[in-house]
């Protein structure tokens, strides 16, 4: 039997050779060439990596535009329009508005038609305090587009004062009778917790009153009596309240002497020094109530004044001796 070459099918054969493949998304299968061809044309619509790439291009520009074109916008409005040009403003003191007609309102006025984003509320506040030392706390609001806010309280008033100028300042007492009067003008102020007279022609009857001598009349809206002594004479009047359940009627600052003379519901003066502690002074007077009745004897003063070796010493006067 006679064996027959073999002869390779060309039409038939199929390709070993795999094609490279021009597109990661899809992995083409293990084809003849002519079929290669049609495959080639049938999955043509697949978009290139490169093409991919190109939206993501445009999209970035687009975002760079429009941050310029926002950007240049609010320059616009900041910088050029008067959109955000002051044109009001509101002054409010502990919740109560305010004339505005008043000094703060001066300070405001000339900002008037600026922008309030350039505003400095610093400097607005350091020339509000200046022309107002008894302002405790203020607070400047900007509410836009075209208003400012300021709000402040003031240090509370703490007593009243009686101002006795034009006479002989050692005739004022404590506790003035109709029989002696000093001579000269009075005036009323109320003054602040630091020792500001923050109004005239007025007065608080809630409040203590303290009486202070002066050759020429007290200027309102300055400072008359430093804070420390102020305080040193409030706590006197509270303390012997206290201590004793008598209450302070009147009281009156000696300038040279540095003394404070308090006027009690009986009518008796009790003389304090100002350098001294307040405390052993009066704690004096209570460990001297066994010898000494001040409820019902009728005095007409009780210095606490002494100190040095006879600290326990007090000197009073009875009335009609």
């Amino acid at each position: 039997m006679a064996i027959l070459p073999f002869k390779k099918n060309k039409k038939s054969g199929t390709s070993s050779k795999i094609s490279e493949l021009k597109s990661p998304y899809f992995k083409k299968p293990v084809l003849p060439k002519r079929v290669l061809k049609r495959e080639k044309k049938k999955f043509s619509f697949l978009v290139p990596p490169a093409r991919l790439k190109a939206p993501r291009k445009s999209r970035r520009k687009l975002w760079i535009f429009l941050t310029v074109l926002a950007a240049a916008g609010l320059g616009y409005l900041i910088f050029f329009s008067n959109v955000f040009n002051l044109r009001s403003w509101e002054i409010e003191e502990d919740g109560i508005l305010v004339n505005m007609d008043n000094p703060i309102s001066q300070i405001i006025a000339p900002l008037k038609g600026k922008s309030i984003i350039f505003i400095n509320k610093k400097n607005i506040i350091s020339q509000i305090t200046a022309l107002h030392p008894d302002i405790k706390k203020i607070e400047i609001k900007k509410i836009f587009p075209q208003k400012i806010k300021i709000v402040f309280e003031k240090y509370p008033a703490a007593a009243n004062i009686v101002n006795i100028f034009g006479g002989n300042e050692n005739d004022i007492t404590a506790c003035q009778t109709f029989r002696k009067r000093p001579g000269g003008i009075q005036k009323k102020f109320l003054i602040d917790s630091i020792g500001f007279l923050s109004e005239e022609n007025s007065e608080n009857p809630e409040l203590p009153y303290l009486k202070i001598g002066t050759s020429e009349v007290l200027a309102v809206h300055s400072f008359v009596l430093p804070q420390e002594k102020l305080d040193y004479i409030l706590k006197a009047i509270t303390l012997f309240k206290e201590k004793f359940d008598l209450k302070i009627v009147n009281s009156v600052y000696k300038i040279r002497e540095r003394e404070v003379h308090l006027c009690t519901e009986k009518f008796f003066e009790v003389w304090i020094d100002m350098e001294k502690d307040l405390d052993q002074q009066l704690n004096k007077l209570k460990r001297a109530l066994a010898k000494l009745d001040i409820y019902q004897t009728p005095l007409a003063y009780i210095d606490l004044r002494i100190s040095g070796t006879n600290s326990e010493k007090i000197i009073f006067k009875k009335i009609g001796k």
